[in-house]
């Protein structure tokens, strides 16, 4: 069950909840009153991309893909439209992170892709061969930062993408 807007969880554990529950496609069964929750639980209740990602028609449920032994966890899930998302999900606690990877060494194929952030609502081009970078900071428990993406015409080189909790599309 979703506790966001209940029991005294942070903005940045409310948006690891609700991504996690998306790309694991769980029962998006609420705790709570939309009426009566702070606006910035509620926007992320009813957040239309998470929404989407988590009843995707393709009905697959996401996995972890890996598990770092720094405490950097990446979870991954199939979407209809040749669409996928990702989760980068933190258990660390003691220190600032930066994890840098690629879509390549994150088994996509060659090319490029729309990259869009569910909760900021940004958008870029990303080729596979990238290198990015997921920073965040520990007392953000359950860091988290989800990628849905989707091939797209070659972009301009990108050298460095720095986040600090993005969800992409």
């Amino acid at each position: 069950m979703l506790i966001i807007g209940d029991f005294g969880l942070s903005m940045d554990q409310s948006r690891a909840q609700m991504a996690i529950w998306a790309i694991m496609a769980a029962p998006l069964f609420m705790s709570n009153d939309l009426r009566t929750i702070s606006s910035g639980a509620r926007s992320i209740l009813q957040n239309k991309m998470a929404i989407s990602i988590n009843q995707d028609p393709l009905g697959i449920q996401g996995r972890r893909i890996i598990k770092e032994k720094s405490g950097i966890d990446v979870y991954w899930r199939p979407l209809s439209k040749d669409d996928s998302a990702l989760v980068f999900f933190s258990r660390r606690n003691d220190m600032p992170y930066r994890y840098q990877t690629s879509l390549k060494k994150l088994n996509y194929t060659t090319g490029s892709y729309k990259i869009f952030d569910v909760f900021t609502e940004k958008t870029m081009t990303l080729k596979d061969s990238t290198d990015f970078v997921v920073s965040g900071e520990p007392h953000r428990c359950g860091h988290v930062v989800c990628l849905c993406t989707r091939k797209t015409e070659p972009p301009s080189t990108l050298q460095r993408w720095e986040t600090s909790g993005i969800c992409l599309r």
